[in-house]
């Protein structure tokens, strides 16, 4: 890395207009400081590819997840990638599974429940690699839509009555439309953390009163439940905030400053109340004389150019009769500052950059990408302006950072890049056909390219969904999340939806976004202690309890899962570690654990999995967006999926049948008693060798039985009315199941294909030309299906799409 960095500095300091001085660079310095910062900032990235966006109940999240980075390398170490859903502003697990992972990569599915309420979810992805506060180092979210297509009891409306404060308060109404006007229905209502309330509805209506005390928090959310018949309809809109500007009004001088006496160039963001984009014009005032009309474009981003004078006030007033706060004053004008200017900031493999100072002084220029530092040189520069350009091979492509510091360090000036911007891996998918019939059979086949048209190996998933199951506001695709928004956050959507390969876009964006975790002072002051915080890999562990304390001694714990049976030792204390391989199962098979004693009510297992710990303290620190969210009112029709008459699912109906909660395993064994006690041939009580046995027999109470391994006990009896807390199930690792669509003979089809996930195919390899291929059946749903390819390969991320119609 030195020899690399010096040898950009005997390239850049042969430049006639930019100088050296002769002082020796503490290059060294900073390169430990970058080493140091990395460790104590360890930057880890996880991608997950799903098949959709939009789901219905009962449907199957199948997702890819892709561990893009880690500290260090050490991707054995994340072996378990946690799925959870949360559902809007609750910021609470709805439900959680968890996978295998190996190697970085992991498939699976995630069944949804009949039950569960409709609205804007969070899909919220961890590993088990935790900082020492248990919370994730890895974390990815992905907006989701749930939506019912169920038969509902009745419909609901959520309407809010105003759009600003009014005597201290906002009004909210619900109406709802029910079969049976006698029967009571009840709403139940909350702001953010603000505890609930609830009430009856009177004529099918309700208008809640909300105090602006509760709206004094970031794009707070209204949640109701609506009850009727046991049926819940979950409705939510947006409220006014309150102490916050209608208008958010930002500016940013490129580089950081103004400096008097020299062209700056200054990029500018609108967003209104719920920061949301705002396209605005506006007037450039100096000292309330006007210079210039300014405006920002559909993603609420523009820029312009002043020469600013030291001293002068200059402020923005925004044309609009909608707005109330319609001046916003630009920062301050420096006497003497330095100019950083890039024209090109979303680049190839060169950059051009120029540097201009109303008085001489030294410099240090860095370029890095906050993990490394690529260049650094000392340089002098005057007013009128000093242009250099780097080659910039050596940098990974993404977004990196010119830093501006003086002559000991302290930051003048800082920009973003974006490099090697024609780095892609481009994706060509073909159908055979443009168009199909229904049940009729699709050859899909892939080619994937470099820049230089050399194939590209790799290993991708392939999802064929309907068209109305994406929701562009919701959908990422690896290719921005891992060069962009991981490092810059949310960005505004693309007008194009290029993002990443839009250089306009880039351009706007990078004027305006700066680094979010990074502050210059914390790289400067950060020392190795600081790396020292203990990076925990999450154990899987359980304990055995006697009258709720602590063993002394010993005890043997059988663990079953699927068909096997295994014998675990505990420690003395009673405690015992589990690893992900041992509680492998099949998704929705829970594994049993059941301590080997007959006096079974007096031991309890406890389990403890700090992987799930760590989803819900990840799951707290959600930011909730208003992308995708309702506005100001809602009707529970707005949750049901369209286009479905012909499959709207009846209710589920449960039939309960009498079992014994306390029955070993979850299952009568043959020659057992109603608890699921049995005595082998070989006269041991519950013998795990020989469960389910036709020749077991059934115990007999106040006989004494021996009990594995080598111990004797007293039997008092079957007891149904509670289950045991020596018996404890758990829900396992799961592995990933086989995705099998509409199948491959239509001339088997008994009823018809309602898929909306036609494909789902996850771990595709890519071979040595670059090719793949495969073939599914078309469903009974017609209309447009869209093809989504993403992926990892040796040079890149990979994101295609394409798109065929079913007539």
């Amino acid at each position: 890395m030195f020899l690399r960095i010096v040898c950009f500095l005997i390239l850049y300091l042969s430049i006639g207009n930019i100088h050296a001085q002769e002082a020796a660079l503490n290059t060294d310095i900073f390169l430990e400081k970058f080493a140091v910062y990395s460790k104590a900032h360890p930057d880890n990235l996880l991608f997950v590819h799903t098949d959709k966006t939009v789901y219905t109940n009962n449907e199957t999240i199948w997702f890819s997840g892709y561990l893009i980075r880690t500290v260090a390398g050490n991707f054995s170490e994340h072996s378990v990638l946690s799925i959870a859903l949360i559902k809007e502003n609750e910021k609470k697990v709805f439900l959680l599974n968890q996978y295998l992972m190996q190697d970085g990569l992991c498939f699976g599915s995630l069944i949804l429940p009949d039950s569960i309420p409709p609205g804007n979810y969070q899909l919220q992805a961890t590993t088990n690699v935790l900082d020492k506060n248990g919370m994730p180092l890895t974390v990815f979210t992905q907006g989701l839509i749930i939506k019912s297509i169920t038969e509902q009891a009745f419909s609901a409306e959520l309407n809010s009555l105003e759009t600003a404060v009014t005597n201290g308060m906002i009004r909210a109404k619900v109406t709802v439309n029910v079969k049976d006007p006698k029967e009571k229905v009840t709403v139940r209502y909350s702001v953010g953390n603000s505890a609930s309330k609830s009430a009856i509805l009177k004529a099918n209506t309700f208008i809640m009163e909300i105090p602006s005390s509760q709206l004094d928090q970031a794009s707070p959310v209204l949640l109701t439940s609506i009850n009727y018949q046991k049926e819940i309809q979950y409705l939510s809109l947006n409220l006014p905030q309150v102490n916050t500007k209608k208008t958010d009004v930002r500016f940013f001088p490129e580089g950081g400053y103004l400096a008097e006496g020299l062209e700056n160039t200054v990029g500018w963001e609108t967003r209104d109340a719920r920061h949301l984009p705002l396209s605005l014009s506006a007037v450039l005032y100096r000292d309330q004389l006007p210079v210039d009309t300014i405006s920002t474009n559909s993603y609420g981003i523009g820029s312009f150019k002043i020469k600013p004078v030291f001293k002068s006030i200059y402020t923005v007033r925004v044309i609009s009769r909608e707005i109330k706060d319609t001046v916003f004053r630009l920062p301050a004008v420096l006497e003497d500052g330095l100019v950083l200017h890039v024209r090109n900031a979303a680049v190839k493999d060169s950059l051009s950059v120029e540097f201009s100072s109303k008085s001489v002084r030294n410099v240090q220029v860095l370029i890095h990408n906050y993990r490394q530092l690529f260049v650094h040189f000392q340089a002098r520069v005057q007013a009128s302006g000093k242009k250099i350009t780097f080659v910039l091979s050596a940098l990974p492509k993404g977004v990196a950072a010119i830093t501006v510091l003086d002559s000991i360090g302290r930051p003048l000036a800082e920009r973003l890049i974006y490099v090697h911007s024609d780095q892609r891996v481009t994706a060509v998918i073909k159908s055979d056909q443009p168009s199909y019939h229904k049940n009729e059979k699709v050859h899909l086949k892939f080619q994937f390219r470099d820049e230089q048209g050399h194939p590209v190996q790799g290993i991708v998933s392939v999802a064929v969904v309907q068209g109305n199951r994406l929701e562009i506001s919701k959908q990422q695709n690896i290719e921005n999340y891992v060069y962009l928004n991981h490092d810059l956050g949310v960005l505004p959507l693309d007008p194009l939806g290029k993002t990443a390969n839009d250089k306009d876009y880039l351009e706007n964006i990078l004027l305006v976004k700066g680094w979010r975790r990074y502050t210059w002072p914390e790289l400067i002051g950060v020392s190795p202690k600081d790396t020292l915080q203990k990076i925990i890999v999450s154990a899987m562990r359980g304990r055995v309890l006697f009258k709720s304390k602590p063993l002394k001694k010993p005890v043997t714990v059988s663990m079953f899962r699927d068909s096997s049976i295994n014998i675990i030792d505990t420690q003395s204390d009673g405690t015992f570690l589990l690893t992900p391989e041992q509680v492998l199962t099949a998704e929705g098979r829970r594994v049993t654990f059941m301590v080997n004693k007959n006096d079974k009510y007096n031991y309890s297992i406890e389990y403890i999995d700090s992987a799930s710990a760590g989803s819900q303290k990840a799951a707290e620190e959600i930011e909730w967006l208003p992308i995708g969210k309702a506005q100001y009112s809602q009707n529970s029709k707005d949750l049901v999926l369209p286009g479905y008459k012909n499959v709207i699912s009846l209710k589920e109906v449960k039939i309960k049948a009498r079992k014994a909660d306390s029955e070993i395993y979850g299952l009568k064994k043959l020659g057992s008693n109603e608890c699921g006690n049995y005595v082998c041939r070989y006269g041991f009580l519950n013998c795990p060798f020989h469960m389910g046995e036709v020749d077991n027999t059934q115990p007999v109470k106040g006989q004494r039985y021996k009990v594995y391994p080598i111990s004797e006990t007293l039997y008092t009896g079957c007891r149904v009315e509670e289950e045991p807390g020596s018996l404890l199930k758990i829900k396992g690792i799961y592995l990933s199941q086989e995705f099998y669509g509409a199948g491959e003979d239509p001339a088997s089809f008994s009823a018809p294909q309602y898929f909306s996930t036609l494909l789902w195919k996850p771990g595709l390899i890519i071979n040595e030309i670059g090719t793949g291929d495969l073939s599914f059946l078309t469903g009974s749903i017609a209309g447009q299906f869209k093809i989504l390819v993403q992926g990892v390969s040796s040079k890149g991320m990979i994101y295609g799409t394409s798109s065929f119609v079913v007539n």
